[in-house]
């Protein structure tokens, strides 16, 4: 073993390969201390912002360790926005502190759907909304048998499993008899989305989001949809030539800290809304270090000097 080691060294060494190699482990370590020099200046220079939002999670932990019982629609709902954002707002923050804002932002626009759907069924005195989003859910499967059915490769697979049914299984003709009834109760877009009747920006205003709607979810959408808005933040432009750019940074880290705190606590205050599990003014000291932790971001001078 030992000789197949050493023979191999120099064959590497003639070639030039080993120093190549040398250079190589370098170049990693070199990348390997420049990313932990920028997860350094994120987190130092953002840590308000990183602390409110992780005081923030502490509470939707404490929230979710209780162990939250589910005896009602709304029950159900509510406990299922809380752990999708809790997940969720989890990664955006590790992607925050590695430097892609983009991505996390990306992530933060779908706190927005869950924040308008546990705020609109919370909200409702009725189980009106909370039914008629969990009726979408039989549109869905509609659609999802008759796409597959259309294909034609799962014929058999269908047939097979009417005639053996496993524990739970559903008729496929009761599912599209109630996707049809909901239809014709709640309208023909009912088909696309659970919302129907109302659009997106209508639905933020229901529920008091239409700010956030007309900014961050705005600002976030552009980058979902690739549009051209967003080419800037992929090139670097030194006055002669454009380059790709796919390099972490710390450019827009904070307006993703500020967008995902706003939102992810209106999910977990709606979730308090519902089960009450603890005095709404002890909210109010985490608000107050948010918007102190925030303030400095909207300063011109402290933007212009840091």
């Amino acid at each position: 073993m030992t000789s197949v080691v050493i023979s191999t060294r120099k064959y590497l060494d003639g070639v030039g390969g080993w120093r190549c190699s040398r250079c190589l482990v370098y170049e990693i370590i070199g990348l390997m201390k420049s990313k932990s020099i920028l997860r350094d200046r994120i987190q130092n220079k953002f840590s308000k912002l990183f602390k409110v939002n992780n005081d923030l999670r502490k509470i939707a932990k404490s929230m979710i360790d209780l162990n939250p019982q589910v005896n009602s629609p709304k029950d159900g709902v509510a406990c299922y926005m809380l752990a999708k954002a809790y997940k969720t707002h989890g990664v955006i923050m590790k992607l925050a502190r590695l430097g892609y804002s983009e991505d996390a932002d990306m992530l933060a626009r779908t706190l927005f759907d869950v924040a308008i759907i546990i705020s609109a069924c919370i909200d409702d005195k009725n189980d009106d909304t909370v039914s008629k989003y969990l009726k979408f859910d039989d549109s869905t499967r509609s659609q999802m048998y008759r796409q597959l059915i259309n294909e034609g490769k799962f014929q058999e697979y269908f047939e097979e499993r009417a005639s053996n049914p496993k524990a739970g299984d559903e008729p496929i003709s009761e599912i599209y008899e109630r996707a049809e009834k909901g239809i014709a109760e709640y309208g023909g877009d009912f088909r696309r989305k659970w919302h129907s009747g109302k659009t997106s920006s209508q639905m933020a205003e229901s529920v008091k989001l239409k700010q956030y709607f007309d900014t961050a979810y705005n600002l976030q959408s552009q980058l979902v949809h690739s549009l051209p808005r967003c080419m800037n933040r992929y090139f670097i432009d030194d006055g002669k030539n454009i380059f790709i750019d796919i390099k972490p940074k710390e450019n827009e880290i904070n307006l993703t800290l500020i967008s995902t705190f706003n939102i992810f606590f209106v999910i977990i205050q709606k979730f308090n809304d519902h089960y009450k599990y603890i005095p709404d003014n002890t909210f109010k000291p985490l608000v107050d270090d948010f918007v102190t932790a925030a303030k400095p971001f909207f300063d011109p001078y402290y933007t212009n000097n840091k």
